[in-house]
């Protein structure tokens, strides 16, 4: 199996941390001081949920979309109780962001039947995958953009740490790209025996 196959389902169900963070945003005023604490160890908690899933996905082939139902359900419950308003509000708020990114997610759907083949046990290809999750980050960076310019401590923070990240990721994306079409093209070789065999043995170390 290839390192793609492998990191598809966690991309997939990676979506949740934009939009559980987007559900705190409008609710930071609520959380009586619990907010840095949630943020401190909440999303490295669903970082590893969303690893872990998406493993358990790719080993015994499951579906992403029940891992994805029962990941938005826990965190529904969570968010219900850690804002300390009415259940309709937290709901609301919830349903809502999930509706946006739901758009997103049929937005990529369309983009993947129209250019992209699709893949056995996921709805999406790893392309149309990349672009949704990458629709569902900017669409926080925008949003943590425009709080952080209206002096919000939170959003201020937040925004480098996620734009250091987001260009990490792009960062990976693009090495890890460079790495597969250089082992896919053997007529490089030709060009550099030694940097040919160096860089296909380090592709087939971590595919």
């Amino acid at each position: 199996m290839e390192l793609s196959d492998m990191l598809h389902p966690m991309l997939e169900l990676s979506i949740s941390i934009p939009a559980i963070i987007l559900c705190f945003l409008p609710m930071k005023n609520h959380l009586n001081g619990k907010g840095k604490l949630l943020l401190l160890w909440g999303i490295p908690t669903l970082i590893l949920w969303c690893v872990g899933m998406g493993w358990l996905c790719w080993r015994f082939h499951y579906s992403t979309k029940l891992c994805m139902l029962l990941t938005q359900a826990l965190l529904l419950l969570f968010y219900c109780k850690a804002v300390p308003l009415s259940r309709w509000k937290t709901v609301n708020v919830f349903l809502a962001v999930c509706g946006v990114f739901s758009c997103m997610y049929n937005l990529a759907i369309l983009i993947d039947a129209l250019l992209f083949r699709r893949s056995g046990a996921v709805a999406l290809s790893l392309n149309s995958t990349i672009l949704y999750v990458l629709l569902c980050w900017l669409l926080l960076e925008s949003v943590l953009a425009r709080r952080a310019a209206a002096g919000e401590t939170l959003a201020v923070t937040l925004l480098p740490v996620l734009r250091v990240a987001m260009a990490a990721a792009v960062a990976w994306s693009a090495v890890y790209r460079f790495f597969t079409l250089f082992a896919t093209q053997p007529w490089l070789q030709g060009l550099n025996p030694s940097l040919y065999f160096n860089v296909a043995r380090l592709v087939q170390f971590w595919m």
